[in-house]
């Protein structure tokens, strides 16, 4: 009873700090620190990146605000107001004031880094099971790319900035292929997916911008990294063309009725698209692709064709089903 009586006093105490006309306000709790150290500059930065992403229709309480009432009822940190609420029981009515009690937490699982943000109802003490956020990150760099899509999560920040358009980055070649394949992929995606209403940033813009932030490969980039080009090309959705067959070479047919053999040039190409959400990094759909094509059917003349132009013209005949595919995926 003495630990109900003491949380049920913080909450109180929290919203007469604040205006009684602010109904959407939200104390963000310094972060609980649990199974490893952590540098407190560290610790103080993530807190200020909480407080600056809460969002929407939240307002942040100060700091002293929530240290003072703490301090009054002998409370050290925000640990045991974490343990305390834990035990609170549901009660009726509403206290208006803050609305809800942001206590984040943050420690070492193994190699890795596990980040809660858990949310208090602040009328009733009760932890928000369907409020709540949990990631694991590889280092503390990464956390910060990743916040907004938390705290959305949570239900304290609004949907991220659209910017309207999206962006083609450079394909992931896993075959042995000519040099002009990437070029002419992207090239030609690039005038297709205009053609079908979506807009994109400048192709020959994205390579700079990575290079200049020191981002490389990205075949297989982990959704933090994704969600950093999405910020810096300031796109919605990142479109990423994989091969995983490209050749153009003569086979010989055999033709059962008059027994002879003939050789033919025959193109392969095969792959697919993924569609990567910028502000989450996380993929969001997959077109798959792949075509194989007899070149001695086509009316044109072949006679002074090089082996390039082969496969560009391979490459052309993939393109309109692809853009068409890939197109409906970001509208």
């Amino acid at each position: 009873m003495k630990k109900i009586r003491i949380i049920a006093a913080v909450l109180t105490m929290l919203c007469l700090t604040v205006s009684m006309t602010a109904a959407d306000q939200v104390a963000v709790a310094e972060p609980v620190v649990r199974g490893g150290d952590l540098p407190k500059t560290e610790v103080e930065m993530l807190w200020s990146m909480l407080e600056a992403g809460v969002s929407g229709s939240y307002r942040v309480i100060t700091r002293s605000a929530l240290q003072q009432m703490m301090t009054e009822i002998e409370l050290a940190n925000s640990s045991q107001l974490l343990e305390q609420a834990a035990t609170l029981k549901s009660r009726p009515g509403a206290i208006k004031g803050v609305k809800y009690l942001l206590v984040p937490t943050i420690g070492r699982f193994g190699s890795k880094l596990v980040l809660t943000l858990m949310v208090l109802n602040a009328s009733t003490g009760e932890i928000m099971a369907d409020r709540n956020a949990t990631e694991t990150f590889a280092s503390l760099d990464e956390i910060p790319d990743r916040l907004p899509d938390m705290l959305q999560q949570a239900g304290l920040a609004a949907p991220s900035r659209r910017y309207g358009c999206s962006a083609l980055l450079a394909p992931v070649i896993k075959v042995s292929a000519p040099d002009y394949l990437a070029e002419s992929l992207n090239i030609g995606l690039e005038s297709r997916l205009i053609a079908h209403g979506v807009k994109l940033n400048n192709l020959k813009t994205i390579a700079p911008i990575l290079a200049k932030n020191k981002i490389g490969d990205l075949s297989a980039a982990e959704p933090a990294l994704f969600t950093k080009v999405g910020s810096l090309i300031r796109a919605d959705f990142l479109v990423q063309v994989t091969i995983t067959r490209f050749s153009c070479t003569l086979e010989n047919l055999y033709i059962p009725v008059t027994r002879s053999t003939v050789v033919r040039r025959i193109g392969n190409i095969e792959g697919y698209s993924r569609v990567i959400a910028g502000a989450t990094g996380m993929q969001t759909a997959a077109v798959p692709f792949r075509l194989r094509l007899d070149f001695s059917t086509l009316t044109d003349d072949t006679s002074d064709w090089t082996d390039g132009d082969y496969g560009r013209y391979l490459i052309d005949q993939i393109l309109p089903s692809l853009a068409t595919e890939t197109a409906k995926k970001l509208k």
